[in-house]
């Protein structure tokens, strides 16, 4: 799309609304910090830098050299050189410029400490020397004594991630450097899904918008040493899939399409509990879709519902009951550092967290006028991020646990005026979180 005709599109926002935004996202903040540093003084909370987890240390070296760099050659060239480019290539360098914004970061403080997450006791590397084998795992997987054996986070999830490092390891791969970069891969991946649901939903020129405020997230500090960048990755894959689905040409193309969206569905499902709240996704962009004949959409309802359905009655059928798990989970998480985080606090300060990883663009974003049907993915966030909060299955930590749900809030980015100072805020955000917090992920 030639410049040109991207400039009559030019959003606006009424300057009152980003100052109200920007303040009431302050006055969040503010809170969650204020009241954060009492709620932490017992240590059992397990906070250290409220309403984040870890510690406040400057650390700025000479590496960080590396992702300015990335940051400012998004900002100056990304759209200039992408704007007239096929649509396929510029998802290839959205996805490129992610994993190198998110890897840049994560060196920033030097290689070994990149792998310093990936080994951490309470992480799933750590469990594979005592992983069964993956039938046994499936079948324990709800089991209480079975995972009493384990760290925590093989104890809060499913056993899909486990499964995957068991079949790594069968290939002589379940080396901590290549658990990393499954996180950089997923990290990369997550950019052009995205951009596809946004360009399906409503155009490829907002989804050209929206493509640098995906890859400068602040949240990208946590991305790039977190599994949860692989969930998000399959769960937006299978969301893209349902969305193309429904504009694909030929009944059998859409089931195809629509049926592998559910199977990755399926399989997030697998990986964590979290990601049911955001099962609304598809339902609603199946349901509110306009100019798409009602059998187009009751097909790719059918046929996502179908592949997701499967995995969930497989794995039931392997001798792993999601709901079961679930409550397994409850009890573990009940009996563990949640009995002392009070909820009257995180209610609060997990919306400030929030606030921090998606940054002020997709917070005055928010408030705009959303074109044709664009809400839906941030509505989809939005009632995912509200049921997660108001489960108490959320109490901290979310600047990890809700990266499944944060990048389609950044699609509100399309609603910006003068991206590219907006753009440097956001670099920026990211940049000072990774020299000021020794975070555990």
């Amino acid at each position: 799309m030639s410049s040109r005709v991207a400039a009559t599109h030019r959003p606006t926002l009424p300057t009152w609304r980003v100052i109200a935004a920007l303040c009431v996202a302050a006055a969040v903040v503010g809170w969650s910090v204020r009241w954060g540093q009492r709620v932490q003084l017992d240590e059992r909370v397990k906070l250290g830098a409220a309403p984040l987890v870890g510690q406040w240390d400057w650390h700025a070296s000479w590496r960080i050299i590396a992702a300015l760099t990335v940051a400012a050659f998004v900002i100056t060239f990304f759209d200039r050189i992408t704007q007239d480019r096929r649509w396929s290539l510029t998802l290839l360098a959205a996805g490129f410029a992610t994993g190198a914004w998110t890897l840049t970061l994560a060196l920033a403080d030097g290689f070994d400490r990149v792998l310093v997450p990936v080994v951490d006791p309470t992480e799933y590397w750590a469990n594979l020397p005592i992983f069964p084998s993956v039938p046994e795992m499936i079948k324990g997987a709800a089991d209480i004594d079975y995972l009493l054996q384990f760290s925590v986070h093989i104890k809060g999830h499913p056993p899909g991630f486990p499964m995957m490092l068991v079949g790594l390891n069968n290939l002589g791969l379940a080396q901590p450097w290549i658990i990393g970069m499954l996180s950089w891969v997923g990290a990369a991946i997550v950019t052009p899904a995205v951009l596809t649901c946004v360009r399906n939903l409503v155009d490829e020129h907002h989804a050209r918008r929206v493509a640098a405020f995906l890859i400068l997230a602040p949240y990208a500090v946590w991305m790039g040493t977190s599994a949860d960048a692989v969930f998000a990755a399959f769960l937006f894959t299978g969301l893209a899939l349902v969305t193309t689905a429904m504009k694909t040409h030929g009944h059998r193309t859409a089931v195809g399409t629509a049926s592998i969206g559910g199977l990755l569905f399926g399989w997030t499902l697998m990986m964590t509990y979290g990601a049911s709240t955001f099962m609304v996704a598809p339902a609603l962009v199946v349901l509110a879709a306009k100019k798409i004949r009602f059998s187009r959409r009751f097909v790719v309802a059918s046929a996502g519902a179908a592949g997701a359905l499967a995995v969930v009655v497989l794995m039931d059928r392997l001798g792993f009951y999601w709901r079961d798990g679930l409550e397994t989970v409850r009890l573990f998480y009940w009996a563990g550092t949640a009995q002392f985080r009070p909820w009257a606090y995180f209610m609060v300060g997990n919306v400030g967290t929030l606030f921090i990883a998606i940054g002020p663009a997709a917070i005055i974003g928010l408030v705009g006028r959303f074109p044709k049907r664009a809400w839906l993915l941030c509505l989809s966030g939005i009632v995912a991020i509200t049921a997660a909060n108001i489960s108490q299955l959320s109490k901290g930590e979310v600047e990890r646990i809700w990266l499944i749900f944060m990048p389609v809030l950044l699609t509100a980015t399309m609603n910006i005026e003068r991206p590219r100072r907006w753009l440097c805020v956001q670099a920026a955000i990211g940049v000072i979180l990774q020299v000021w917090l020794i975070s555990k992920w």
